[in-house]
């Protein structure tokens, strides 16, 4: 995931690692190029992380519940649990409206 901040002209760049410490690293490139080394987010268990927020002074990583045991997920039904799930609450819970302005 990346941020950009048309302020300062920077990149603000996240990756996580869900099999291994350390689970979140976060870097900084600046509008020359240059990548600044990783800083290591500690949390205590891989999590679905997909977005963080930017203010002025803070980066924020939200850690949250929703989590992934590494060996569930190489197990053979996995993609098949999680397809059926994500199936059922596209085709059950998600309500989309679209109308004309």
């Amino acid at each position: 995931m990346a941020i950009g901040c048309v302020v300062v002209g920077e990149l603000f760049i996240f990756g996580f690692e869900m099999e291994k410490p350390p689970h979140v690293q976060y870097r900084v490139i600046s509008k020359d190029g240059i990548i600044t080394d990783p800083v290591v987010i500690t949390i205590p268990k891989p999590v679905l992380m997909h977005d963080f927020a930017i203010t002025e002074h803070y980066a924020i990583f939200m850690d949250l519940p929703l989590g992934l045991d590494p060996q569930v997920a190489h197990s053979p039904f996995f993609n098949l649990i999680v397809t059926n799930f994500i199936n059922k609450v596209i085709n059950h819970l998600t309500n989309i409206s679209i109308s004309s302005t």
